[in-house]
């Protein structure tokens, strides 16, 4: 994957990492057996009173490595996109030049449009003229690894 390829997803992992971790709550909740049962006084007055039981155990041991299984491949997946976003964030915390780094935050991390990384670098700049910036400085990167 290209350091623009990497770039370019930076936003979109993020939000997959959330998805991840609700379905990763979720299945934890499922592993949490829990049942309510109602019951009464022994002596009178009878009243109907009712207790909620919970086990980190499941009955169906299948159920339980089944879940165990997509777990684990959610938070390996979970981890992976959180190692790709901390390259993207050395991507650009090693270009050289300050500006250039605004650029590239403003787009990837803080994601926003050409227009608004222009109006965000207040300083007269057009969404064509730091897209172009960007586009060089990416040119003169990939010419430089072949």
């Amino acid at each position: 994957m290209t350091d623009k390829e990497k770039l370019s997803q930076y936003w979109d992992m993020g939000k997959e990492m959330i998805d991840l971790e609700i379905k990763i709550e979720k299945l934890y909740d499922k592993e949490k057996f829990i049942d309510v049962v109602e019951s009464s006084r022994k002596k009178f007055p009878f009243t109907k009173t009712s207790y909620k039981l919970e086990s980190l155990e499941l009955s169906d041991e299948k159920i339980f490595d089944t879940l165990g299984l997509n777990i684990d491949t959610l938070e390996k997946r979970y981890n992976n996109l959180l190692n790709l976003r901390a390259e993207v964030e050395r991507i650009i915390s090693n270009i050289p030049r300050s500006r250039l780094r605004r650029i590239f935050t403003y787009r990837y991390i803080d994601h926003n449009t050409w227009l608004k990384v222009a109006f965000k670098m207040d300083d007269g700049s057009t969404a064509d003229s730091v897209r172009k910036e960007h586009d060089r400085y990416l040119k003169k990167q990939k010419n430089h690894k072949n």
